[in-house]
Formats: C-alpha cells, sequence, structure tokens
C-alpha cells in the first residue's frame, strides 16, 4: 500500500527541501509521510492549512 501524498508548504530559502528542488518559501510540495517526517522535525515544511487546488498526481516519470 502506497502512502497518500499530502500537501506541505515550505518555510525555507533552502536550495533543496526533502531531497527536491525547494520551489520557493510559501509555495507548496506534494510529499509521502516518510519523505516529509525529517523536514518536518528541522522546520523547513509545515503541514498545509489554506485550501489550494491539488496538483496533478506525480507519474513515475517524475
Amino acid at each position: 500500500m502506497a502512502n497518500p501524498l499530502k500537501d506541505y508548504e515550505i518555510l525555507t530559502d533552502a536550495l533543496y527541501v526533502a531531497g527536491r528542488r525547494n520551489p520557493g518559501k510559501g509555495k507548496f510540495i506534494q510529499l509521502s509521510t516518510a519523505e516529509a517526517q525529517y523536514p518536518l522535525m528541522l522546520g523547513h515544511i509545515a503541514v498545509a492549512k489554506s485550501k489550494r487546488p491539488s496538483l496533478p498526481a506525480r507519474t513515475a516519470q517524475e
């Protein structure tokens, strides 16, 4: 069973967040629970509280 992706808000200006290129402070990123574990503990991301349009699901090619 795959982990569902959740939306997280970027809180840092770091170049990479959770092993991915940072889209920018205040923007959103979709991560699984396992991917988000350490960035959440470090304060690099936060669970998204605002409503926003969902991003299309990632494909195997991405």
